[in-house]
């Protein structure tokens, strides 16, 4: 398995997650239904070319497990409800995630939920790829 494809299962595993420990935390997150979604991704208006390969690379595989097409925005449009943000961003920064959640691997990632939306930031640029 190609390292692409092991990313986009262990994103697609991380996000749905095992039924059991669902129940006791918050709410299914569907990020498409029927070839749908009302996810877009959002990365900065001047993003690294990591980040902006992330978003491509994402935004592809997401279409190939859904279905559905998910348009990447450049975060200087208006903050919508549902959103998938890569990188650091004018809707969160590093700085902003608290330690607790972040990972002290130099090429590491954060992924966290906020309401109905995903944040996935890496300690450099490359680590939002990974």
């Amino acid at each position: 398995m190609n390292r692409t494809m092991l990313i986009a299962t262990a994103l697609l595993a991380v996000l749905t997650g095992h039924a059991a420990a669902r129940s006791m935390l918050a709410p299914t997150l569907t990020l498409a239904e029927n070839g749908r979604t009302k996810y877009v991704i959002v990365i900065a208006r001047e993003a690294q070319v990591a980040e902006q390969q992330a978003a491509d690379e994402l935004t592809c595989f997401l279409e190939q497990m859904t279905g559905a097409t998910f348009p990447i925005v450049r975060d200087d449009a208006p903050k919508g409800d549902f959103e998938i943000v890569l990188g650091h961003t004018n809707r969160k920064r590093l700085e902003d995630v608290p330690a607790k959640l972040r990972t002290d691997n130099w090429e590491g990632f954060t992924l966290l939920r906020e309401g109905d939306s995903l944040v996935i930031i890496g300690n450099i640029p490359r680590a939002t790829l990974y």
